[in-house]
């Protein structure tokens, strides 16, 4: 998909950030970034977890109710979805991490 392409080409300080933690592959399951899933695209996922994890920056602001409906559907297939902010992200990577962990659960352990 043509806008999962852009979107890979300017990450945000912190979706970047995460993303090196992330395809280090230290939490034991493999995450794709940027991949569409059922008309979205999530900033990172792993499907065997069935694991979306968005960091929300500037262009969310504003956009809470869509970014709830967002949540919404993927969950109606599924997915769980992990929202954190930039600043949580920049901030505080190691806390994020835990929490990914700790939804990933039985999958890291």
């Amino acid at each position: 998909m043509q806008f999962a392409r852009e979107l890979r080409k300017e990450p945000t300080r912190g979706e970047r950030l995460l993303w090196q933690e992330l395809r280090r592959g230290e939490l034991g399951v493999r995450f794709r970034r940027q991949h569409p899933i059922d008309g979205f695209v999530p900033d990172s996922c792993c499907a065997k977890a069935r694991l979306a994890v968005e960091v929300d920056g500037a262009s969310h602001e504003g956009r809470e109710e869509h970014d709830q409906w967002r949540v919404g559907m993927l969950a109606g297939s599924g997915i769980r979805v992990l929202r954190f902010t930039e600043g949580q992200v920049c901030g505080d990577l190691s806390d994020v991490i835990g929490t990914i962990r700790k939804a990933l659960g039985d999958l890291v352990n």
